[in-house]
């Protein structure tokens, strides 16, 4: 089934932002993301910005900034994302055997539909994000857990506007969430959660096969952006083995000189990460796509 996904504002993006995580910051025109204490990068990662209009957030001169910079700046670290491309080309025949298997597994005990209902999220979303939780431990926005939290978080969810908001549903009953953002020409896969009997049912192949099934049907849609490469490899393997690819785009990093000897000396694993977080031993596209670009 295919849903319409709507383009969003870069306002409405960074507000979306705030409650999902990280912090978003404005600073002249551009919004900037907390990914660590007094560390920033843009709102929209792979989008390449000239080092001369770069505008930083304050309280980066105690810690530092990191963006994308396009062939002609100076680079002195990479930043590198797992991207689905050619968005519009994408059916569920471009995957391997064994990953239509379990699409078509799942779409025998799911019906993916839009969520519309602010208190069925609150009740049914909660419990499958308490699974969630129990089974994965992930800590960012662990505050969720909290039914309060939750609730609240649920109403300022809901009143902005072009966030698609899927739930898989097993016998009626909403057991998973994905919430899909489309800014510029880029879809973002933004969250996906769900119980844990869904995932041994493969609901997060179909939900991701029903994301990017719609994000084909939109002609301004180029690609879709699955997650920042990080060390998880079993997030990185999931999204690699449906196809996506590691983009690696060449970054600056400034940082101010008292914690970036603090990371030398006392972080340098952490440092190392930042210069450029792609294992070497892969290989990974030098000629990346962006927001401009397309």
């Amino acid at each position: 089934m295919i849903f319409p996904i709507t383009p969003m504002k870069m306002a409405d993006y960074a507000r979306s932002k705030n409650l999902l995580g990280p912090k978003v910051i404005k600073a002249g025109a551009m919004y900037w993301c907390q990914v660590r204490p007094c560390l920033f990068r843009p709102l929209v990662p792979f989008q390449e910005y000239q080092s001369a209009a770069i505008a930083s957030p304050p309280l980066a001169l105690l810690g530092g900034i990191q963006y994308a910079v396009p062939p002609e700046d100076e680079s002195n670290s990479f930043l590198n994302y797992l991207m689905f491309e050619n968005a519009t080309t994408y059916t569920v025949d471009t995957l391997d055997h064994n990953r239509k298997r379990q699409v078509r597994l799942a779409s025998k005990h799911f019906v993916i539909r839009v969520v519309t209902d602010p208190g069925e999220f609150k009740a049914k979303a909660y419990l499958a994000y308490m699974s969630f939780y129990e089974r994965t431990g992930y800590s960012y926005g662990s505050g969720r857990r909290n039914p309060l939290f939750f609730s609240q978080w649920t109403d300022a969810l809901f009143r902005i506007p072009g966030v698609l908001i899927l739930g898989g549903y097993r016998n009626g009953e909403l057991v998973g969430v994905s919430l899909t953002l489309f800014v510029e020409s880029t879809v973002i896969y933004q969250m996906f959660f769900c119980d844990t009997e869904s995932v041994r049912q493969n609901l997060a192949d179909l939900m991701l096969h029903s994301v990017r099934e719609s994000s084909a049907a939109c002609p301004n849609a180029n690609q879709v952006f699955a997650a920042m490469y990080t060390n998880a490899k079993g997030l990185n393997d999931f999204y690699q083995l449906r196809g996506a690819v590691i983009v690696k785009k060449r970054a600056m990093l400034r940082l101010n000189p008292i914690s970036r000897l603090a990371l030398r000396f006392f972080l340098p694993n952490r440092y190392s990460k930042l210069l450029d977080s792609f294992p070497r031993s892969l290989e990974a596209r030098d000629t990346p796509t962006s927001l401009t670009e397309r």
